[in-house]
């Protein structure tokens, strides 16, 4: 069980970090007046602002979460994949993936408490 601890504060923190990179691009790039009604930043924001609703429900509930967070990530990274060469983000992979390492946490968090209750 104290191990666990361990990874929780760690799932947590992470997912505090990935949190505050989200919202930064959403306040900085996705809420600039530059940027109103471009259909490509509302689609970025709405996927960040998933993934941080997953990191919230993964604060209390760690296998949900983790769920939530996990596949975000993939759709998130597979959305800027998939993009045209001309509308690339720099270092794209980093904002699909900077959830995963917290949403596996969470998963993993949520399998091992369940099998300690076995």
């Amino acid at each position: 069980m104290k191990s666990t601890k361990h990874l929780q504060l760690i799932a947590r923190i992470s997912g505090i970090l990935a949190s505050a990179i989200a919202i930064y691009f959403i306040i900085r790039i996705g809420m600039a007046p530059e940027n109103q009604g471009n259909d490509q930043i509302i689609t970025i924001n709405i996927m960040f602002a998933f993934l941080i609703f997953g990191f919230i429900i993964g604060w209390f509930r760690e296998k949900e979460g983790g769920i939530i967070l996990s596949f975000g990530s993939i759709i998130t990274y597979m959305y800027f994949s998939y993009l045209p060469p001309g509308q690339l983000f720099p270092f794209a992979w980093l904002y699909g993936f900077v959830f995963a390492v917290p949403g596996i946490l969470f998963l993993y968090l949520g399998f091992t408490e369940k099998q300690e209750k076995k």
